[in-house]
């Protein structure tokens, strides 16, 4: 039950009831009733806002089960926290990133790292679509970014949207709307990308499949691996994790600091 695993949780962290009744805040009798399962419906921001407090719920995802529950959305917003248990679904042997909800790079594999060098901390893929030669060639860039753009707009309104949408539409030279209505007419099904992806290095094209990784309980994060797509780009992959690897410090999955158990 949603009430006994909050009470855990409380106990988890040394608090009364009426400690985490304060910080939320609510009465102590309602957190008494959220415990013992018979407040009736729960409001979403008030699960969330639990969730919040003690930590853990919204760093591996719990919460979101709880919200499941009551027909409520997920907590789909940018800058959250990462779950400890993030590294382990990153494949070491392939280029591999984690993106948020707003298309920040919050972690990355080794052979990701090559690829995108030391400012990979302040990377944001719908920026860096969006804006002058990505590095891609021009119909991956524009079904990229149609993609990362479809993923925002189905959500509901939020001041987090709205400043995405601003940054990509100046970015772009485009407002909103038509970047939307471009997105539409590239539209193909989630977690599948309609053939390779062609990523240009000073004096060589490397060629990929992006494979899309769900992370459990938590759909805000976006894990996408590249699969090599031929001989040439295998030999770079091999090339490169035997680089990093010689490199201690880099040839682990890089995080932004919010990832705990690294190492």
């Amino acid at each position: 039950m949603i009430g006994e695993r909050i009470r855990a949780w409380r106990r988890r962290q040394g608090l009364t009831q009426a400690d985490l009744a304060e910080r939320i805040p609510l009465s102590q009798k309602q957190v008494s009733r959220l415990e013992r399962g018979t407040f009736v419906h729960p409001p979403r921001p008030t699960l969330i806002r639990v969730a919040e407090v003690l930590g853990e719920p919204l760093v591996t995802g719990e919460v979101n089960r709880w919200l499941a529950r009551y027909g409520y959305a997920p907590v789909v917003r940018p800058r959250l926290p990462l779950p400890p248990a993030l590294p382990q679904l990153f494949p070491e042997s392939l280029p591999a990133f984690c993106f948020d909800a707003a298309w920040n790079l919050r972690a990355l594999s080794p052979l990701a790292r090559v690829l995108t060098g030391d400012a990979w901390e302040d990377f944001n893929l719908a920026r860096y679509l969006a804006g002058p030669d990505p590095g891609l060639a021009e119909a991956d860039r524009e079904r990229l970014l149609a993609w990362v753009v479809s993923s925002v707009a189905w959500l509901p309104a939020d001041d987090w949207v709205e400043d995405f949408a601003r940054m990509v539409g100046q970015a772009a030279h485009l407002s909103w709307t038509e970047l939307v209505s471009r997105a539409d007419r590239l539209t193909w099904p989630v977690g599948y990308w309609p053939g390779t992806l062609t990523v240009r290095l000073p004096g060589e094209d490397l060629c990929f499949y992006p494979l899309f990784v769900r992370v459990p309980d938590r759909p805000d994060l976006h894990l996408v691996a590249l699969r090599p797509d031929d001989v040439r780009t295998r030999r770079w992959c091999d090339e490169a994790l035997a680089a990093a690897r010689s490199d201690a410090p880099s040839a682990r999955t890089a995080t932004d600091g919010n990832v705990r158990g690294i190492g």
